[in-house]
């Protein structure tokens, strides 16, 4: 059963020139972090990150804590007041969500993280896991709210993690969630259990082991599973599942993909980078930042590389339906060394035969249509000096090998 306690609202061009696409794509900004991207509409943010709170690193829950919920806090591990160093009218909502067997008293976010700290007895503990989930700007914040709830309940509460989350969104289009979870299990009585335990190692045949010296040899075990690698990309692709079930119920078309480019199978956009708080920070203020100035380097590149990809495409898509033109006019051995004006005069008589069927005025204006298209064909193939099928099949392949050249070059400055 969950019992959940909240702390209060707080058109480019083809390759012979014919426009047949859409309009050139819009710079809009990704939400939470102020990088750059392209769209044609407003589409969700798939950006999502995962990382362990340490002592060792100097890092405190309570800290975070304070930062993320935009009131301070006061750590009796180190006995002083935590700080949020940021406006509170960006936290729209601050929940803590508990396991039934879990303390109430632990509905209290600063009563909750100075027990967990209070639990580790390590300088260089890890006392708490962080997330970062872009939201869906489509939905509203009710539905954002019952968004991050269900998904926490089903991957992390009904686990047994205490998870506490706090909900962003300062108007600019950019909504986010900041979960914290704790990393220790909790007995039937709320009690703290130890994160790991000491076993008995054990030969394929189930039997103990022995040390040289004789003993008996033992392993080091975690009792909850909670830290096993699998988990980043089980959550990873159970928000993304979450996020594009709260689209379809809100009626919206936009879904997300939490994978990478590559593992998508993208191979015309190169990635961006994270830019993270500070870089932000300078962006929103007009200020130029490495990162930043990285991105928008990003973008140019990956216009040009979609330029480039669709004129590969265009020209192959064309090249076909060209040869396909010959096999039509007569059957010649070679049909790569055959006149390309003769091939556009069989390519337009193709057209026109396809059209029989239609009524005079269709008719007509098809023939306008391609008489234009003729035309740009004509000067496309002048311009670059490409008379045959051959040269033109040559000029496709060496489009093809600078469009690789160029990603290959830009990936390996990344």
């Amino acid at each position: 059963m969950r019992r959940a306690f909240s702390e209060g609202p707080c058109g480019v061009l083809d390759a012979f020139g014919i426009n047949r696409g859409k309009p050139l794509r819009r710079l809009h900004r990704l939400p939470h972090d102020g990088a750059l991207r392209q769209e044609t509409e407003p589409m969700p943010c798939p950006t999502g990150s995962f990382k362990i709170i340490s002592r060792g690193k100097g890092q405190s829950c309570m800290a975070s804590c304070a930062y993320y919920s935009g009131k301070k806090k006061y750590s009796e591990y180190e006995c002083c007041w935590k700080y949020p160093h940021s406006s509170p009218a960006r936290v729209k909502w601050v929940e803590v969500m508990l396991p039934s067997n879990a303390p109430r008293a632990y509905a209290d976010s600063q009563t909750l993280w100075n027990a967990v700290d209070a639990a580790e007895t390590s300088v260089n503990a890890q006392t708490a896991r962080s997330m970062l989930f872009a939201l869906p700007r489509e939905l509203t914040d009710e539905q954002n709210l019952a968004l991050v709830r269900d998904f926490c309940q089903k991957e992390f509460v009904d686990k047994g993690m205490v998870c506490n989350f706090f909900y962003h969104d300062k108007g600019d289009g950019n909504p986010h969630v900041h979960i914290m979870l704790t990393l220790r299990a909790m007995d039937e009585n709320g009690k703290w259990l130890p994160k790991s335990k000491n076993v008995y190692a054990l030969d394929e045949n189930g039997n103990r082991i022995r040390t040289p010296n004789g003993s008996w040899k033992r392993v080091k075990v975690d009792t909850v599973d909670w830290n096993e690698r699998k988990y980043g990309e089980i959550w990873r692709q159970d928000w993304a599942a979450a996020q594009n079930a709260a689209l379809k119920a809100a009626g919206r078309m936009e879904r997300v993909d939490m994978r990478s480019l590559e593992r998508q199978g993208v191979e015309d956009r190169l990635p961006q980078k994270h830019l993270g708080p500070t870089a932000s920070a300078l962006e929103r203020k007009g200020v130029s930042s490495e990162r930043g100035d990285e991105n928008r380097k990003t973008i140019s590149v990956n216009k040009m590389l979609a330029s480039l990809q669709k004129t590969v495409r265009g020209i192959g898509a064309w090249l076909d339906e060209l040869r396909k033109a010959v096999s039509r006019q007569q059957i010649i051995e070679s049909p790569d060394d055959y006149p390309l004006s003769d091939v556009i005069a069989a390519y337009l008589d193709m057209r026109r035969d396809g059209r029989e069927t239609w009524n005079r005025y269709a008719q007509e204006k098809g023939a306008v249509h391609d008489l234009k298209d003729g035309f740009k064909a004509v000067s496309f193939l002048s311009n670059h000096e490409l008379y045959t099928v051959g040269q033109l099949g040559q000029y496709n392949a060496e489009t093809q090998r600078t469009f690789s050249k160029i990603k290959a070059e830009s990936a390996a400055k990344e």
